[in-house]
């Protein structure tokens, strides 16, 4: 095995699990401040693989309000464009930090999607006490250089 499962909370479609490889100090935390509306994402994903390929994809939006489909307060929704292959991946702030996990998206709205605001991802790691970074080390940097430093700690999750 690749990775193993610590926890999963099934109410928020969110499992912490551990690689089984070392990959060195990771250049972003999880940004526990809550997003306003109108402030700057972006994610990255391997959206469509069959389709558009293996390479790592980048997409940017804004947060259009505070809470996800039908008003779950657990989500943002936001204009972020993201299909299959979207979902599970990390929305970052524009300061490199996590602040979401991709959820789903609006399938009669275009660039309306979602994704499970950090603060619950963190209440998991603070179930198991696991150690997690707050602090957003590429926050000076230029989107582009953001992306190529995040790019390494992004992975493809298959389950057999």
């Amino acid at each position: 095995k690749l990775a193993n499962i610590i926890i999963a909370d099934k109410k928020n479609d969110i499992a912490i699990i551990k690689v089984n490889q070392a990959l060195g100090p990771i250049p972003y935390g999880i940004d526990s401040q809550s997003l306003s509306v109108a402030d700057e994402v972006f994610a990255l994903g391997y959206p469509l693989r069959a389709s558009m390929g293996d390479e790592l994809k980048y997409t940017r939006g804004d947060i259009s309000s505070k809470s996800g489909f039908q008003g779950d307060v657990t989500a943002y929704q936001q204009t972020i464009p993201v299909h299959s292959g979207n979902s599970g991946g990390p929305m970052f702030s524009l300061n490199g930090c996590v602040s979401g996990i991709i959820t789903s998206k609006h399938r009669f709205a275009e660039n309306t999607s979602y994704s499970i605001k950090s603060k619950y991802l963190i209440n998991l790691l603070q179930e198991k006490n696991i150690y997690f970074k707050t602090s957003c080390e590429l926050k000076n940097e230029k989107i582009s250089e953001k992306v190529t430093k995040l790019k390494k700690y992004i992975y493809i999750i298959e389950v057999e």
